[in-house]
Parts: structure tokens; sequence; C-alpha cells
């Protein structure tokens, strides 16, 4: 098979949008994702998104949201009260982070973000809901 543009760009975006899923809940531990990424916490009840994130260590960040210290009360209360899954796609740059976070936020409004992402350009990554 041929690299033709056509191609690379079907490999590009089956790579583009492939998250993870995994169950949230107090005694989750990712492990072995200590790279950074995107992420974004789902509501299952409603299946809506409800907060999304970038970081630069999914494993620490995902961690540091049950913790009883998470300054965001909306998002605490969400996770400690209500059945959620969260999504995730590992990702370096923190730049391109930053776009799909930007993309996310105007995309599903989630309830228990308390800031705009800070990016100065959208990237598209749709969520699979």
């Amino acid at each position: 098979m041929y690299n033709t543009i056509s191609n690379i760009l079907r490999k590009e975006i089956a790579n583009a949008y492939r998250w993870t899923a995994t169950s949230s809940n107090r005694d989750f531990v990712i492990n072995s994702i200590n790279s950074g990424g995107i992420y974004a916490y789902i509501d299952t009840f409603e299946n809506k998104v409800i907060y999304v994130g970038r970081t630069d260590n999914l494993d620490r960040r995902l961690q540091e949201h049950w913790s009883d210290n998470e300054p965001n009360r909306m998002l605490r209360n969400y996770l400690h009260n209500y059945q959620t899954k969260v999504l995730y796609k590992k990702e370096d740059s923190q730049t391109k982070c930053a776009g799909m976070e930007l993309y996310l936020y105007k995309r599903y409004q989630p309830v228990c973000n308390d800031r705009v992402p800070d990016a100065t350009e959208e990237i598209a990554i749709p969520l699979p809901l």
C-alpha cells in the first residue's frame, strides 16, 4: 500500500479520535498513565460532559480531582455523589492539549468548568458519546 496523502490523513484522523474510557470512583487509580493529555469527565446517567481538562500528567491530575483538596466544589460534588466515567487521550504537546480543551469546552459546555481554557486556537476532537 502506498503512503498517499489520503492514507496518511486517514491514519491521522483515526489516531485523533482514539479515546480511552474508564470508570471513575474514589479508589480509582490509573497507574502507568504518567504522560500528558486531555480528559473529560462524563455523567453516565445523563451521558453529558461535566468537565474537561488538560494536564502534563494524567495519573496525578485525575487523582487530584478526587482529593478533598479539589478547589472546584461543583466537580468534587459530582465525583463524590454521581456515577461518572473518564475519557482521556494521551498527548504530550500541551499546545495541542490546550486547543483540544478549548474545542471540548465550547462544544459541550461542561457545567463544572469554572474558567474558559486559555488556548488561542481550537483543535476539533469530538468525544465518542
